[in-house]
């Protein structure tokens, strides 16, 4: 898994790490730290710095719908987006 920076002042993303490892983990109970409670957590180690990404239940089930419908075009062979429009559309729903 790569890592990336995106930047809107740079055309060019900066890789922060090209081979991560990622853990995935979840906790129903009080967040972390005043984080969300009952929440689901993305956490990417990348070559210099250590990620987390913690998602509440309502954010948890919308990346579950997108993932989920990303992989039934997928496995249907039918790509939905244009070259260099995928963020744009994800961004738009």
């Amino acid at each position: 898994m790569k890592l990336m920076r995106l930047s809107k002042k740079t055309a060019r993303p900066k890789i922060l790490g090209s081979n991560c490892d990622v853990d995935i983990s979840w906790a129903a109970g009080p967040g972390f730290r005043g984080g969300p409670e009952n929440y689901f957590c993305l956490k990417v180690e990348a070559d210099d710095h250590t990620f987390a990404l913690e998602l509440s239940v309502e954010e948890s089930r919308r990346i579950q719908e997108q993932v989920n419908k990303f992989l039934k075009f997928i496995e249907n062979g039918k790509p939905w987006w244009e070259p260099g429009s995928y963020f744009k559309k994800m961004k738009k729903r």
